[in-house]
């Protein structure tokens, strides 16, 4: 074998090997997150019970009770 053929056929046995490791490795591979639409996840505020949406008959005092 020549000395090009020789360095050709290491580097495709490099290459399966790399291959071949990928395909039967037991590692899991990592899941993305997933990107959401409204912002970060972490900046999310969820208060159980409180509705979100107000109510129309709420007077303006009312109303600046309950949102601050």
């Amino acid at each position: 074998m020549s000395g090009y053929s020789a360095k050709m056929s290491e580097m495709h046995l490099e290459k399966a090997k790399r291959v071949a490791e990928s395909l039967f490795s037991t590692d899991k591979p990592k899941e993305k997150k997933r990107k959401s639409r409204w912002g970060d996840e972490s900046q999310k505020v969820i208060i159980p019970g409180l509705p979100t949406i107000l109510p129309a008959n709420m007077s303006e005092e009312q109303n600046q009770l309950y949102l601050s």
